[in-house]
């Protein structure tokens, strides 16, 4: 773990999935994020506010 500045943090991540949700947490507006997702290669099926 490292502290840093929130503008450099998706910079320092390389696991995909782990980097999509701490984006997710930094752009949050009050709606929830509905995702769907194969880790392993990384690709997203579905993504929605609710």
């Amino acid at each position: 773990m490292i502290w840093c500045p929130r503008e450099n943090v998706l910079e320092r991540i390389t696991n995909p999935v782990t980097r999509m949700r701490v984006q997710n947490q930094l752009e949050f507006s009050g709606q929830i994020h509905y995702q769907a997702y194969s880790s392993k290669p990384f690709e997203e099926h579905l993504h929605r506010l609710v």
